[in-house]
């Protein structure tokens, strides 16, 4: 466990590359990407079956937008159909990834995530990993309860919400009963009592509130205590010898790990340091008219170029420092930069258009390491 606490040092193979930081930070950009894509995992559609009556579905989902509705003897099934890669599931309400119960994946792949994670925030590396904020309160060692499910499930979230304000009579009106229904990848239907002394128990105005709060722990924490507790027991190997659970709240654990999303580039501008320019030469007004103009999609891309990671350190982008280099003034140059130290080397174009249409091809194909 000591060698965790070392400093990663990263080789790219046929990269000349020497990881002063900058290589460090793309190999973990590279594998959270493609942890979480379905191309490189098991891709296929979990179909999350949830069952009510017709009066039930219009009481509860009444302004939700639904996926899919299939009416059959009197009964409404909702289909969510969300596509995951093996390890996680993709909420596409929320657009955050949470761990699949269903994943044919062994323990130790989420360990290794854990590891992954643990890794990142002892090489000062952002990742930019979209799990809901409460699984970094359970990291710490809490539960998640009924109002964190809305970071994840909003719609169910919703849906429960209104089973608790609900002013008619529940038992008669609802027909619900403690018990959870659902199938699994091979449509294969499962059922789950949420109180096993009480099979079947009805849900009445007055135990409402204790079969949310049991959904809620069965769907956020027991449903899945295999594969989090796996995943915490890899993030630990590597944190357990630090303060972090200590010092940190689940929002500030969240920040370090995941950085800031808010790309205000205004903010590298009255930071930025030149070296064979001056903050008034054209090219540099140029650059910074250019950059103020990028999309959101560029924006991360020009974060990428300069840094290796498309995500705002803790302290903001002013905590950058980029520097701004001239490097000669030959016109078919591209801008190349170190990101081991936040450093662009910048032609002096002395053109506007040309150094826009330059730059917008360097943020687009700035995968790889070379020596200069």
């Amino acid at each position: 466990m000591e060698n965790f606490n070392k400093q990663l040092h990263v080789e790219f193979e046929g990269e000349e590359g020497v990881d002063e930081g900058g290589l460090s930070k793309e190999f973990f950009m590279i594998i959270v990407e493609k942890m979480l894509t379905p191309d490189h995992g098991l891709c296929v559609v979990l179909v999350f079956l949830i069952q009510f009556s017709n009066e039930q579905a219009s009481l509860l989902f009444a302004h939700q937008k639904i996926d899919k509705l299939h009416n059959s003897e009197q009964r409404i099934y909702v289909l969510l159909l969300l596509p995951f890669a093996g390890v996680f599931i993709y909420e596409q309400e929320s657009r955050l990834f949470w761990f699949n119960m269903h994943s044919f994946e062994s323990e130790s792949q989420y360990r290794l995530i854990g590891i992954i994670l643990g890794l990142a925030i002892n090489n000062s590396c952002i990742l930019n990993i979209s799990f809901p904020r409460f699984i970094y309160k359970k990291l710490l060692g809490y539960k998640a309860v009924f109002q964190d499910m809305h970071q994840l499930y909003p719609v169910f979230y919703s849906s429960l919400k209104s089973l608790l304000e609900y002013e008619g009579n529940v038992e008669e009106d609802l027909i619900l009963t403690f018990t959870v229904e659902y199938s699994d990848v091979f449509g294969i239907r499962h059922t789950h009592e949420l109180k096993d002394d009480q099979p079947g128990l009805v849900v009445t105005n007055e135990n409402r509130k204790e079969y949310v709060d049991l959904y809620t722990d069965w769907l956020l924490n027991t449903s899945v205590t295999e594969q989090f507790n796996a995943f915490r027991c890899g993030f630990d190997l590597v944190c357990s010898s630090t303060p972090i659970k200590f010092l940190f709240n689940a929002e500030e654990l969240e920040l370090l790990i995941c950085g800031k999303e808010s790309l205000e580039l205004e903010e590298l501008e009255k930071t930025a340091r030149y070296d064979g320019f001056t903050e008034n030469c054209q090219t540099i007004k140029d650059f910074w008219a250019i950059v103020s103009e990028l999309s959101a999609d560029e924006r991360k891309k020009f974060l990428v170029f300069f840094t290796g990671c498309d995500r705002v350190p803790v302290g903001g982008l002013a905590d950058l420092k980029m520097s701004l280099v001239r490097n000669g003034d030959k016109m078919d140059s591209l801008p190349t930069a170190h990101t081991c130290f936040n450093v662009i080397l910048l032609p002096d174009y002395n053109n506007k258009v040309l150094l826009k249409e330059r730059l917008l091809k360097a943020i687009s194909y700035s995968e790889g390491f070379g020596l200069l």
